[in-house]
């Protein structure tokens, strides 16, 4: 019976990697869609227990629904193109990859399918190999995964030494019966964190996310949307492990902390759609680390899957992003003054106040701080013009959002935990610099300040060159050069 259910797990990924020897069509993406929808549907209802948490089973559905989605959109992108059968095979071997390390709880096995992820992902990166920018965003990718695996592969040896198990089940019900960590622990769960911010492109180990916009569309459209993910997947996997070290949390929730406020005011300077798309995704997965930081493990949850569903979307709808872009500005109302902005962020806010109220929910300092942070989002959509329309769009998201938290909340097993203090402080400092610097972007045209912290800003504060001259310093490459046209060889060409 075991074995049957062990069957029944990997199924998803077994029909992923099986379609790596089909032909060039998407051949296992829609099988595999279907059969993690049946997955899902036997775990949930106790048909059969597969041993699979709430966790597993939403990002098990979220992963097949995503590759069904980007694969059909591939067909008609790379048709034609002689590279297609090469694309979807490591497409493929990348999505069972990365749906093996979902239902993975066997610490070799997980540790094979991370790996497996990044070097099927380093070839999709290089579809395009004589594109200098896309060579050096796979190369500096390739040394951070390295990085990356290394940390994994030694926090996963202490687990065994310390623990003598290979079962993630097993280790997280140590984990919640406990009270204390060993130093062995404490330092496997600062390697965790180190992990997470090298998978999830956090600040200064982002350049590669946003020069990898080279890569054709679906490739970001996935990379974007499901496997940067992966490294909040890996925290709330081993939850019970960050709550019980304060030093790893704490950790989590400065660079987190940090990255957000910086990749998001850069994202504001850039006008070309994918890069700005890459800069928001740097900071989203901060967003979403601060959550996990401070033990809201319902709102990341959430906020993981709206994320991948939204920017699967940009990303593959980006061709006329430009087209919406300007019928947004052209709209009536369409440039949001200060005074309107700071009006729809506290109508947000009173939302939240009253639907709480309402539905009798119980909400913590730390949520309240993330709330806080949402309404100013909702307040940019708010518009002097057409203000019912804005009103109804407000009170419509914010509904939405604590219906699908109380939803998911009530199926997460992961309880949340209390923040310290210094956790709350730092919290709402960075809500407050990223509020500020906000505003002043958009509104504070004509000021000094606003000039000289777009210029800087446009430059990421040039922490991605920092970056860039270590990687090859420590590890060179040669990058292919830009293919040129000869001038004799133009001319021969327009010759009659």
């Amino acid at each position: 019976m075991e074995s049957l259910t062990a069957l029944n797990v990997l199924a998803v990924p077994l029909v992923f990697a099986a379609a790596m020897w089909r032909s060039a069509r998407s051949a296992g993406a829609l099988p595999g869609l279907l059969l993690a929808a049946v997955i899902v549907c036997v775990d949930a209802f106790g048909i059969v227990d597969l041993n699979l948490g709430a966790v597993q089973n939403i990002m098990l559905l979220l992963v097949a629904g995503l590759g069904w989605i980007v694969s059909r959109f591939s067909e008609h992108y790379l048709a034609g193109d002689p590279g297609q059968p090469r694309f979807f095979r490591w497409l493929n071997a990348l999505l069972a990859s990365v749906t093996l390390v979902i239902v993975a709880d066997n610490l070799v096995v997980f540790w094979l399918a991370w790996v497996s992820i990044s070097l099927s992902l380093h070839q999709l990166l290089l579809f395009y190999p004589e594109r200098p920018r896309a060579a050096l965003a796979a190369h500096k990718k390739f040394v951070f995964a390295r990085i990356a695996d290394a940390a994994l592969l030694t926090a996963f040896v202490l687990f065994y030494w310390q623990y003598q198990t290979l079962s993630i089940d097993n280790l997280a019900t140590i984990w919640r019966a406990g009270e204390s960590l060993p130093v062995s622990m404490q330092i496997a769960a600062c390697l965790i964190v180190l992990v997470a911010v090298l998978k999830c492109a956090q600040m200064p180990f982002h350049g590669w996310l946003i020069q990898v916009v080279e890569a054709p569309t679906p490739v970001s459209a996935l990379l974007h949307a499901g496997v940067v993910n992966l490294g909040g997947f890996l925290l709330l996997r081993l939850s019970g492990l960050l709550e019980l070290s304060g030093v790893a949390s704490g950790l989590l929730l400065v660079v987190a902390g940090a990255s957000l406020v910086l990749a998001a005011l850069t994202a504001i300077t850039r006008i070309s759609i994918k890069v700005n798309l890459a800069w928001s995704t740097v900071a989203q997965m901060a967003l979403m680390l601060v959550q996990i930081s401070l033990g809201l493990y319902d709102l990341a949850m959430l906020h993981l899957v709206a994320h991948s569903c939204y920017k699967a979307y940009a990303f593959l709808n980006s061709g006329s992003q430009v087209q919406h872009f300007v019928t947004a500005s052209a709209a009536p109302g369409g440039g949001a003054r200060f005074h309107t902005a700071l009006f729809g962020t506290l109508v947000a806010f009173t939302g939240y106040l009253y639907l709480a109220s309402q539905f009798e929910l119980t909400i913590s300092t730390p949520e309240w701080l993330l709330l806080a942070l949402y309404s100013i989002g909702f307040g940019s959509l708010w518009r002097r013009r057409g203000w019912l329309l804005s009103l109804g769009m407000v009170v419509t998201l914010v509904s939405l959002h604590l219906s699908l938290k109380t939803a998911i909340e009530s199926h997460l097993i992961l309880p949340a935990s209390s923040a310290p203090d210094w956790a709350l402080i730092w919290t709402a400092l960075v809500i407050l610099a990223l509020a500020t610097g906000g505003w002043l972007m958009r509104f504070g045209r004509n000021s000094a300040l606003r000039q000289t912290l777009s210029r800087h800003l446009y430059a990421g504060l040039y922490l991605d060159e920092w970056a860039t001259r270590l990687t090859l310093a420590v590890w060179p490459v040669r990058l292919p050069k830009p293919f040129t046209l000869k001038p004799d060889t133009i001319v021969e060409e327009t010759q009659p």
